[in-house]
């Protein structure tokens, strides 16, 4: 179903090796297809040429947590809010891991920062 788009990325990152938005195109191709390897791989190769992606970094995160690497997960998580301190997905991700692994004050301190970008979104009448 993606063969086409996957193999012109591939083509656009051969032509252009520093094309982050090409690798991040096959990793999101790669993690519909739920080909981990392939998504790791890939994401890895756009945050060599640009690691300043929190969407990027977040996508490793899911890809750790699915290895079960939980301190790289939370690695990524981390460096995804600095980036993009708005973005609810890592922060509720940051307070399951933290949760899963017995740290309560860690995952309500995660937890408390995305109910309170929730209610700045709400109160600005923001859609959610």
């Amino acid at each position: 179903m993606y063969s086409d788009a996957f193999d012109s990325m591939r083509l656009a990152l051969k032509k252009n090796p520093q094309c982050h938005e090409a690798a991040n195109v096959m990793g999101q191709i790669s993690l519909i297809k739920k080909d981990m390897h392939s998504a790791e791989k890939y994401f890895s190769i756009s945050l060599e040429i640009n690691g300043s992606q929190p969407d990027i970094h977040t996508s490793m995160g899911i890809i750790d947590e699915y290895f079960q690497r939980d301190d790289s997960a939370i690695s990524h998580y981390k460096r995804s809010v600095s980036l993009d301190p708005a973005d609810p997905k890592p922060l509720i991700s940051l307070s399951k891991i933290y949760s899963r692994k017995g740290d309560k004050s860690e995952a309500e301190k995660y937890f408390k920062l995305f109910e309170y970008g929730y209610r700045i979104i709400i109160s600005a009448g923001l859609p959610v």
